[in-house]
């Protein structure tokens, strides 16, 4: 089996990781986390993803290099990334919302 068949176990491993790297605890952003394709929201591989030394290639267009707690390039050569997930988590745990509440992600 690839990652890619086992896609819905890959984003409840990077949503557990991700919360644990953040160091909160909330069901509904983790079950977010879980739950979202963010290859819905990146565009088509293969990725540039934002590591110690600047970007660097997925080997493929598999959606699963795209489940780790890195950035990944939007517009590379603008620096224009997606953002980290670990840090959305800290901010929406952080928002307090309740359920029903619609938010957006807006860069700027």
């Amino acid at each position: 089996m690839t990652a890619t068949q086992d896609l819905p176990a890959v984003r409840r491993a990077f949503a557990r990781r991700i919360m644990v790297a953040a160091g909160r605890e909330s069901a509904p952003v983790e079950r977010a986390f879980a739950t979202v394709a963010r290859e819905d929201f990146i565009g088509p591989g293969p990725w540039q993803v934002l590591r110690a030394g600047g970007y660097a290639p997925t080997p493929n267009a598999d959606p699963a290099h795209l489940y780790d707690d890195a950035p990944v390039a939007l517009i590379p050569e603008r620096s224009l990334n997606n953002g980290q997930p670990s840090f959305h988590v800290l901010l929406l745990c952080a928002a307090s919302l309740k359920p029903g509440a619609a938010i957006v992600h807006v860069g700027a």
